[in-house]
């Protein structure tokens, strides 16, 4: 095997990895929290539909409708906007965070706007979609707090060690069986020219 065709070998593994990892890697990265230092803005409330489109006096909404609340914050120093939801997730497991705090975290927004803090937070900013991702808490803070995703590395470690496991207890398996197999495959193999030499015409063959 020459060079190249080790590394095209090596590219289409590594591109079925990719294929295979990137929707669970993009699920864990959308719903594990994360945190930055922001300075916190004005909040306020939009009236929303089920489709989350804006409800107002001109606009048909399409069913029940809900008070949401939004916080905008900036990067310290700077006027680049990072607007964020707060709304509940009640009971639902996906996500686990049961957080029933909005009005709560709505008023500690409404505390420190002006000021810095540290926002945690989990989703995606999509802008052309309207998708805000949901704080999940809001604290005082400073500029060069902390802000190391433990429970991201935490869990990412557990997973990846759980994952490993189960790859070597699949390994090992899969050697059990493939010696099963092959000595399976010689039995097999003994059977058959036993039962070739018992048919054989004394004779031999005409």
């Amino acid at each position: 095997m020459n060079i190249k065709s080790a590394i095209k070998g090596l590219a289409v593994k590594a591109g079925v990895l990719v294929i295979l990892l990137a929707p669970p890697l993009t699920f864990l990265h959308y719903f594990l929290p994360r945190s930055v230092i922001v300075e916190v803005g004005a909040p306020y409330v939009k009236r929303l539909d089920n489709d989350d489109n804006q409800v107002g006096q001109s606009q048909k909404n399409s069913g029940p409708t809900r008070d949401v609340f939004f916080i905008p914050t900036f990067e310290p120093g700077s006027k680049r906007p990072f607007v964020v939801r707060n709304e509940d997730t009640g009971w639902s497991l996906m996500p686990p965070y049961f957080k029933f705090n909005s009005a709560d975290i709505n008023a500690t927004a409404s505390k420190l706007t002006g000021k810095t803090a540290k926002l945690r937070y989990y989703g995606f900013r999509i802008e052309f979609l309207s998708i805000f991702p949901n704080v999940l808490s809001l604290e005082a803070a400073e500029v060069g707090d902390s802000t190391f995703p433990w429970a991201r590395t935490v869990f990412g470690t557990l997973l990846l060690g759980g994952l490993g496991y189960v790859y070597f207890l699949l390994r090992n398996v899969l050697g059990k069986l493939s010696v099963v197999f092959a000595g399976l495959s010689f039995a097999f193999g003994l059977i058959g020219k036993a039962f070739s030499l018992v048919r054989k015409p004394k004779g031999g063959t005409p």
